[in-house]
C-alpha cells in the first residue's frame, strides 16, 4: 500500500525487463568504441538469391586445371595424371557463423563466414602408376572442411551510399578424403596424392572459384540494400 515502495518496484522490474529484452536478443554489444550489429537475417536472404541464381544458371560448378605429377626416387619412377576436372557445388554455400556490422563515423564493415555443404573436386579419368604397377580410374576428392571468408564495406557520404564487396576468400581446405580405385596397391602415390591436390587446389583453382564468387556475389548486393541498415 505504499506508494513509494510500489514506485521503487515498478522502476526495478522495468529496468530489468529492458535488460532480459536487450539481453536476450543479443542485437548489439559495444566493443573498442564500435558498435557491432548481428545481420544474419539480411545476409541469409541474399545466399538464398546467390544459390538460386547459381542453379537458374546451372553454374554450381567449375572446370579446373588437369593435375600431373611426376617423381623419381632411387631407381622408381612414378605419377599420377587426372584429366576432365569438375569443382562442386557452389550452389551448396551457406552461412556457418554469425554475420556482424560493424560501425564506424562514416562506414561499416559486414563479415561473415561461409562454407559449402558439399565441396568436391571430381576427374573424369585419373591414371596413378609405380614404375609397372598403375590403377586408371574416377578420382573424387571430397572435401570436408572448408571455409569461405566474406568482406563488405558500406561507405557513407553525405547523402551517398556504397556498398562494396572487398574479399570473397577461401581460409579453409581440408580434412580430404581421395577415392580412386586399387590406390592402395601404389601406396607411394597414394601417400603424396593429398598434398598434390593441396597444392593444385592453390596454384590452379582457387583464385578462379574466389572470382567466380565474388561475381556473383557482387551481381546479387546489387539488389539488396544494405545501405538500410545504417539508416
Amino acid at each position: 500500500d505504499n506508494p513509494e515502495c510500489f514506485k521503487r518496484y515498478t522502476m526495478t522490474h522495468l529496468c530489468l525487463t529492458v535488460l532480459l529484452i536487450v539481453s536476450g536478443t543479443s542485437t548489439f554489444t559495444n566493443a573498442d568504441n564500435e558498435e557491432k550489429v548481428n545481420i544474419n537475417d539480411m545476409v541469409d536472404m541474399l545466399l538464398e538469391d546467390v544459390t538460386n541464381s547459381l542453379s537458374e544458371t546451372n553454374s554450381g560448378s567449375v572446370t579446373v586445371p588437369d593435375l600431373e605429377r611426376t617423381f623419381r626416387k632411387s631407381f622408381l619412377k612414378g605419377g599420377l595424371k587426372a584429366t576432365r576436372g569438375v569443382f562442386s557445388d557452389l550452389t551448396t554455400l551457406k552461412r556457418t557463423g554469425n554475420a556482424t556490422l560493424v560501425l564506424n563515423d562514416d562506414s561499416a564493415t559486414v563479415k561473415v563466414f561461409l562454407g559449402l555443404g558439399k565441396m568436391q573436386l571430381e576427374f573424369g579419368h585419373c591414371r596413378a602408376w609405380l614404375s609397372k604397377l598403375s590403377t586408371s580410374d574416377r578420382l573424387t576428392i571430397n572435401v570436408n572442411r572448408n571455409s569461405i571468408e566474406v568482406k563488405i564495406t558500406i561507405t557513407i557520404d553525405g547523402d551517398n551510399c556504397q556498398t562494396t564487396l572487398d574479399d570473397a576468400k577461401i581460409n579453409e581446405f581440408g580434412d580430404l578424403k581421395v577415392v580412386l580405385k586399387n590406390l592402395g596397391k601404389i601406396k607411394f602415390v597414394a601417400d603424396r596424392l593429398v598434398d598434390w591436390i593441396v597444392n593444385h587446389f592453390d596454384d590452379k583453382i582457387r583464385v578462379a572459384l574466389e572470382s567466380k564468387l565474388k561475381s556473383v556475389l557482387e551481381k546479387e548486393l546489387k539488389k539488396h540494400n544494405l545501405c538500410s541498415l545504417l539508416k
